[in-house]
């Protein structure tokens, strides 16, 4: 049997900006070296206001700290820096840039810094303008802090030459960059070349006022670090960090996450003062065990007021097999659990065999710590919210060439289940009874689903310093990455068509299979049928988009708003979806206080005030006074007992005028994490994201997305958002539907 050294497993950080789960997999097998030769200058900005006098170098080591085999230069004027191509190692591109802000540097803000601190850059191996200087400012920053603690976790003493040498690590390392990147795009509501940008240069007030804030908690961190990591000198590595937060938006109002950073006393329509709040983050990492907190802070930084949140990590050799056991919580009674049982060595057949559960269990408030304790004490499958197989096969050489993932519900094959069992209730659990998870078959032109909910599929197939890595979903969506010298080209479609993206979101928007489609022309379908039976609908000939059918929807004013229009139907489940359709408000349309629009929903939605379970929530479109559009959202953390809103700012609905609506849905994962997202797009341009959401409260089958939500009405529930004449008297508005989609 070939050696494979054990993987520590990602931790899902529930952290302010999120922190999504990367691949699942072992990562440490020797793959075929892509070489990176140096080619060009590597240019560079450091910017809160331009900071001259800090010492950029790149982090060779990944310790945050300046050693001495790593190329170190100093900023000149307006923050400009650069690395001549013979003072970089081969691995560079691999390796995050950082900025040491030192006292005694200048800031074109406020002339000399007077308080120390650092900046950072999450390596941009996977660079779209490489001939573009690089940026590296507070935004950068949170991106690399975000990922930083997952990727330490997995790698405690990773380097920049292990990453160069090893595709499967590249593209691990990239994914987490990639959902920070969205994370802190959709929180701050930035483009790309936004976030990797020069604010000051494109004269972004805004957001230059908001990374000015954002170094304060920077430069509270670079302080305190040295007292903290003492106070733990065991841990292999000790680090703070401070982060800004802002309240969950109000329910009458919109207001983007930079724009309250950038003028701390803007108020909304309720006129309440919207508040910002300190969060202190402690990060230790073991040889065994790694942790992460975030205490809400007094104003002045100086005071932990509350527990906010808490990641554990243990790791251990348990019989012939690894035991991996990952909590997350945040707030309430429980945590969210994931534990993996995998094999230290490949097999016989070269493969290596991964089985994890994820289920909850309580949160001690005493200890301030998650129950881990009766995760063992039980051997029940009950308890488990889901089971998943990954099995992972390597060549002769032992480079991974295939993996695949299957996500089983407890209780739904007997293998799996007995697999389970055998791993919770021996002492000393042998790596054979994990091969008997060998029914599956991992090779990406297998398509069986052995009775799983979902599965994925990959392979990497090498050639000379490059590597082709392909990607096989169970709804026949592919990706295909290509990556040679540093540079990735990814298309994506189906098997015989894939094509030309920029991101993965991009291909999901232009290529995902939908599940469910209705244009009201010809023959309806069974959901369709359902809603042109409502009293208030009637399907009408040449009144859709280009002259099509569609349908009509009445809405009758009464005590409660207007007549509720209500149906939906299931759908399989998944995290994700995407609804689209087409809206046309009739003439002279009386939007009143607002109202209802479509939507998703798990299996068992809850809407109009009723109380929200760990498997319930809802999202919906909504419009507003005078034709704005938002989204409505009932999930775990709301502050009363109706759902939340975020309008868009700067739209309002014209009458008499087909509008294209969609609408994604990102579940929160796992579900003790607030990182779920919605967004809404408008004739095909993304307009808001509603982000930091924790739909669920459940990892269970029945918390996904699987129900669509036909509602349209107004209110409210009272008469006040009636449409009504100037007598007083209800009337009836009406509003035009057509081609309803719902995509995976």
């Amino acid at each position: 049997m070939k050696l494979s050294v054990l993987l520590s497993v990602a931790i899902s950080s529930a952290i302010l900006l999120g922190c999504g789960g990367g691949s699942e997999s072992n990562t440490n097998s020797p793959t075929t070296p892509i070489k990176d030769e140096p080619t060009a200058v590597l240019r560079g900005i450091a910017i809160d206001g331009y900071l001259t006098g800090a010492r950029a170098f790149i982090d060779y080591n990944f310790d945050g700290q300046w050693n001495e085999h790593e190329p170190l230069v100093v900023t000149a004027e307006n923050g400009q820096f650069q690395f001549m191509p013979n003072e970089l190692a081969t691995c560079w591109r691999f390796a995050p840039l950082i900025i040491d802000v030192p006292v005694g540097a200048h800031d074109s803000d406020h002339g000399v810094v007077t308080e120390a601190y650092q900046l950072m850059a999450p390596p941009q191996f996977v660079n779209a303008y490489p001939e573009q200087a690089r940026v590296v400012s507070p935004f950068t920053s949170l991106v690399w802090q975000q990922v930083e603690f997952a990727w330490l976790t997995r790698y405690p003493q990773i380097t920049c030459a292990q990453i160069a040498e090893q595709p499967v690590k590249q593209r691990e390392l990239q994914s987490l960059i990639e959902e920070q990147e969205q994370q802190v795009m959709a929180f701050f509501q930035l483009t790309r070349e936004q976030l990797y940008g020069d604010f000051i240069a494109n004269g972004d007030r805004e957001l230059h006022q908001t990374a000015n804030l954002l170094v304060q908690g920077f430069s509270a961190a670079k302080q305190q670090t040295p007292e903290f990591a003492e106070q733990h000198h065991h841990a292999r590595q000790a680090r703070l960090a401070y982060y800004l937060r802002y309240p969950q938006w109000l329910e009458n109002g919109s207001v983007s996450a930079r724009h309250l950073a950038a003028n701390d006393s803007l108020s909304v329509h309720t006129n309440d003062l919207i508040e910002k709040s300190w969060y202190r983050s402690e990060r230790l990492i073991g040889e065994q065990e790694a942790s992460w907190r975030r205490y809400l802070m007094s104003d002045d930084r100086q005071q932990k007021l509350a527990l906010e949140a808490l990641n554990q990590h243990q790791q251990k050799l348990v019989g012939e097999v690894a035991r991996t056991i990952d909590s997350v919580w945040q707030q309430g009674q429980r945590c969210l659990v994931t534990v993996r049982y995998q094999t230290v060595n490949t097999t016989w057949d070269n493969r290596h065999y991964e089985l994890v559960a994820r289920l909850v269990v309580p949160f001690s408030e005493l200890q301030q710590q998650c129950d881990n304790d009766s995760i063992l004490a039980s051997d029940s499958l009950n308890q488990l919210d889901s089971l998943t197989v990954i099995i992972s096969r390597y060549d002769k050489n032992e480079r991974l060439v295939s993996r695949s993932r299957h996500d089983f519900a407890p209780g739904s094959h007997d293998v799996v289940d007995a697999t389970w069992l055998a791993m919770t209730q021996n002492v000393y659990p042998l790596h054979y009874e994990l091969e008997n998870l060998s029914f599956i078959q991992s090779d990406i032109d297998q398509e069986q689903a052995y009775q799983a909910q979902q599965w994925v599929r990959e392979s990497i197939v090498y050639g000379a310093n490059q590597y082709t890595w392909l990607e096989r979903l169970d709804s026949g969506l592919w990706f295909e990455w290509q990556q040679r010298d540093g540079q990735v080209i990814l298309r994506c479609g189906h098997e015989l068509d894939r094509q030309l993206a920029q991101t993965r979101g991009e291909c999901y928007q232009r290529f995902a299979q939908p599940v469910f489609s209705e244009t009201f022309d010809g023959s309806l379908s069974g959901f369709g049928q359902t809603i042109v039976a409502n009293r208030w609908v009637e399907r009408q000939s040449e009144i859709g988009v280009d002259g099509s059918s569609a349908i009509k929807v009445t809405y009758q004013g009464y005590e409660r708003g207007s007549e509720r229009v209500l149906a939906s139907t299931t759908i399989l489940p998944a995290e994700r979806y995407e609804l689209s359709f087409d809206v046309r408000f009739c003439p002279d349309f009386k939007f009143v206080r607002g109202g209802k629009l479509h939507g998703l929903g798990p299996l068992r939605d809850v809407t109009g005030g009723y109380p929200v379970f760990d498997e319930n929530w809802s999202a919906r479109l909504i419009f507003g006074r005078n034709g704005t559009l938002g989204a409505y959202v009932y999930h775990q953390d709301m502050p009363g007992q109706y759902g939340t809103v975020q309008y868009i700012s700067n739209f309002q609905f014209e009458t008499n005028r087909y509008y294209h609506l969609r609408m994604v849905v990102q579940l929160n994962q796992p579900a003790a994490a607030s990182n779920g997202y919605l967004e809404v797009w408008i004739d095909d341009k993304k307009h808001m994201v509603y982000d930091h959401l924790r739909f669920r409260a459940s990892d269970s089958q029945d918390s996904q997305v699987q129900r669509i939500l036909f509602n349209t009405f107004h209110g409210g529930n009272n008469i006040g958002s009636a449409p009504r004449d100037e007598f007083g008297n209800f009337t009836q508005e009406c509003a035009y539907f057509d081609n309803f989609m719902v995509r995976r």
